[in-house]
């Protein structure tokens, strides 16, 4: 709620909450906002203001009344085989893995092995995601612990780090913070010294000859960064359990010794499937590096297409709710084998203005939400997923070129 101070944060507050989240809000109540009147003589700007106001005020009623309309649908209804299915599904990856390594005798196999585990994380990252979006299991508690077996024990990663995180890059996608005055935006696109996604964000590498080197040849760097994406995700989650250190606000874990627990069977099962398939100690380190790259780049690659070289924008130029879910997210076209991979989140757009709808109904609302911004004339956008990689790359290599042009001498 920190990245809505001071604005209107209904609509951001609806998407979040269940209906009876609404009642834990009295004990908060302060006051209401009245309206003035204005005086009779009115200027020319006034009146921009007050149409501008009316045609928002219409909008916003036309966008709850989607919403209304998708719940009469039963779109948030949750279908529980299907994610029975999505957990066996998932869980026979890592089987695979484990009798591919176990089989092997050689660095042929365990590669092969450790490519497969690394896809298994990334699938674990999906039903996680969904999980500790409400769109699998309602009561908090369950929700809490089942997220807890498949972020901290299947895939490494601390649940309450990941759920403070994600939740703020949903309510301010492509937002940047702005630390001098404790504001935290995106989360996601703070990437620096190491990527720059705006020009303003390169400007800062203009002190540093590294900083300014990478930004300059970014576009380069992109593929090989992105290969350490977990292990940086690893290292965060250790940190924020273990020693309560986070880089920007975290909120503190309600369920301490579950998180530490589920981090250490973690690692503990990771340690055993290698003990047990007789890999030496550099055979080992090999599988376990290669597992965390490939799922470094299998997860990293659907983030970076779902917002990467989209709109960026300042707190000051913050636009309103809708228009600063649909501008700064595009959609991957779908397909079997796109929704299976990127686990739903190629209907980003339509995931990020409904995010507790289960994975299984998005594909229905993307018609609902498609229909929307084409009559209120919401700019969307969708591409193919090679396409969108390509304008990743394409965006990085614009930036690098302002960048150099601005600082030559670099």
């Amino acid at each position: 709620m920190y990245t809505h101070a001071g604005t209107d944060a209904t609509d951001v507050f609806a998407i979040f909450h269940p209906a009876h989240a609404f009642q834990l809000l009295k004990q908060f109540y302060i006051g209401e906002v009245i309206s003035i009147k204005s005086s009779s003589s009115e200027s020319e700007y006034d009146s921009g203001v007050k149409r501008y106001q009316k045609e928002h005020q219409e909008f916003v009623a036309a966008y709850r009344q989607l919403r209304a309309t998708v719940r009469s649908l039963g779109l948030y209804k949750t279908s529980l085989q299907y994610y029975i299915w999505k957990t066996t599904s998932t869980l026979a990856i890592w089987f695979l893995s484990v009798a591919v390594c176990y089989l092997s005798s050689g660095m042929s196999g365990y590669t092969l092995s450790a490519a497969i585990m690394g896809l298994f994380y990334q699938q674990s990252g999906w039903l996680s995601h969904d999980v500790l979006h409400h769109q699998v299991v309602k009561h908090s508690s369950v929700r809490y612990y089942l997220g807890t077996i498949v972020g901290n024990v299947w895939q490494g990663f601390s649940v309450q780090w990941w759920k403070t995180k994600h939740n703020t890059h949903h309510a301010v996608p492509n937002l940047h913070s702005i630390h001098q005055e404790g504001f935290s935006g995106d989360p996601d696109i703070d990437t620096m010294p190491l990527i720059a996604w705006s020009i303003d964000m390169a400007r800062k590498a203009h002190a540093s000859s590294l900083g300014a080197f990478l930004v300059q040849y970014q576009a380069f760097f992109y593929f090989p960064l992105i290969l350490f994406a977990r292990v940086s995700w690893l290292l965060q989650s250790l940190l924020y359990v273990f020693r309560g250190f986070s880089f920007g606000f975290y909120d503190p874990s309600p369920f301490p010794w579950a998180e530490k627990s589920g981090l250490l069977a973690h690692y503990a099962w990771n340690f055993a499937v290698m003990y047990h398939c007789g890999m030496t100690i550099w055979q080992s380190i090999a599988w376990f590096f290669l597992s965390q790259a490939t799922c470094g780049i299998l997860l990293a690659l659907v983030f970076s297409i779902g917002h990467n070289g989209m709109a960026v924008y300042e707190r000051s130029t913050q636009p309103k709710f809708w228009e600063l879910q649909v501008t700064t997210t595009r959609n991957i076209t779908s397909s079997l084998w796109c929704d299976w991979f990127t686990g739903g989140l190629n209907y980003q757009v339509d995931h990020h203005l409904f995010p507790t709808i289960p994975r299984h109904n998005l594909k229905k609302l993307n018609h609902l939400v498609k229909s929307f911004c084409l009559e209120y004339e919401v700019p969307y956008h969708e591409t193919s997923f090679y396409n969108g990689i390509r304008e990743v790359i394409s965006h990085l290599s614009k930036i690098s070129l302002e960048f150099v042009s601005e600082f030559p001498a670099m």
